[in-house]
């Protein structure tokens, strides 16, 4: 082999060598650690767990919210149904008498018409929405749920993901968040008879949703109960809700191809089927199927 391709092949490997060595000790190795952020912010996360075992300060409980209402917007010309439910860990907080979602799962159903005016004439579309969201949250995301110190509850605490909700108008679909289904705000009463607040250990509490706020109007019920868990009991539940956000994350959005039925867990699992048959452009048909709605709905509460 001549002299000068020997030469030239030592100088690209001690070359490469001494690139190769410069970048380790640029980058520190960091190719090979983790991200320090993240490393931080588990720990931080662990210490506050190891906290959260202190039951002088802190207590958990089960919860569950199931919102079934009506809803009408003379604005939109919207009328339909809701039912709009979530399971949820939720923890006490001793010292500022508060109680806070910690994690939950929250399913969303909703079916109605939506009128239009299009060259004087009236179009009633069809309606469907639907959704179902995961969420945990760090000590400072968790939303309040309950205060006791200015007795209110809020009826569906803000969440993180602000588009988790398919809308389908007609066929056009579109993202958003669901329709409350009752006011955000409820204030509370603890005397004899009235709502069930024993020290965040055990909550039941039911609403009757007749109320209107700039041209929207609900009517239906709210109902909130949770009941005392212990602490591996929580942090079990929370451990699930945490894969399974992680595998909602990850997972590809389905197209919603069938627009005949929306399926809807809540106390039992239910569905919602559009086997209404009517005329979306007769008044009358679409006055009955709403009708039929609420009737519906209010079996389903005597149940």
């Amino acid at each position: 082999m001549k002299r000068e391709l020997i030469l030239g092949i030592g100088g690209i490997a001690c070359a490469g060598a001494i690139i190769g060595g410069a970048l380790l000790i640029n980058n520190d190795f960091n190719f090979l650690k983790k991200n320090p952020e993240e490393d931080y912010s588990k720990k931080i996360e662990a210490l506050w767990f190891e906290e959260l075992k202190d039951k002088s300060k802190y207590s958990f409980c089960l919860g569950e919210m199931d919102i079934r209402s009506t809803h009408s917007d003379s604005l939109l010309g919207a009328n339909g149904a809701i039912d709009y439910t979530s399971k949820e860990v939720a923890v006490f907080n001793k010292e500022t008498n508060r109680l806070y979602v910690m994690s939950r799962q929250s399913k969303y159903g909703y079916k109605g018409v939506l009128s239009k005016a299009l060259d004087g004439a009236g179009l009633n579309a069809p309606v469907i929405e639907y959704g179902s969201l995961t969420e945990n949250y760090g000590k400072n995301e968790m939303p309040i749920r309950l205060d006791y110190t200015n007795k209110y509850i809020t009826t569906d605490p803000e969440v993180k993901n602000k588009q988790w909700i398919h809308a389908l108008i007609g066929e056009e679909e579109s993202l958003g968040l669901p329709h409350h289904g009752c006011l955000g705000v409820y204030t509370l009463d603890n005397s004899i008879g009235k709502d069930l607040l024993v020290g965040g250990e055990q909550i039941i509490i039911n609403k009757k949703c007749n109320e209107s706020l700039m041209g929207a109007s609900y009517d239906g019920s709210f109902e909130y109960n949770c009941n005392a868990i212990e602490y591996k009991q929580a942090m079990e539940i929370i451990e699930g809700y945490k894969i399974e956000e992680d595998l909602q994350n990850t997972k590809k959005k389905e197209v919603f191809e069938n627009n005949e039925e929306v399926e809807v867990d809540s106390a039992g699992e239910r569905r919602i089927e559009d086997n209404d048959n009517y005329d979306s452009n007769n008044p009358e048909d679409v006055k009955k199927a709403i009708e039929q709605m609420k009737l519906e709905m209010k079996a389903d509460q005597t149940d």
